[in-house]
């Protein structure tokens, strides 16, 4: 009786497992330079948003200055209740 064997071996499932583990050790470097590229490229894309937003205010009102800082500089500065 002529058996047809279909089966894998352990030999090919072992050489499978080692080939996977071999790919897997070289992309998993990759991948780790891949996030660290998008992350620089996500907070430069925030910074420019940031620094557009700075021009289009300083384009509308004239300055850079904060109003809640200004006024702090204002108190700061006030000298008229001063009395030596």
């Amino acid at each position: 009786m002529n058996k047809n064997n279909e089966a894998f071996t352990l030999i090919e499932l072992v050489m499978t497992i080692v080939i996977i583990v071999i790919l897997s050790s070289i992309a998993a470097p990759l991948y780790n330079g891949y996030t660290a590229k998008a992350k620089y490229a996500e907070g430069y894309a925030t910074i420019s948003r940031i620094i557009r937003a700075e021009e289009a205010y300083r384009a509308e009102y004239g300055n850079f200055y904060i109003h809640n800082y200004y006024w702090q500089a204002q108190i700061m500065n006030d000298t008229s209740d001063y009395d030596p």
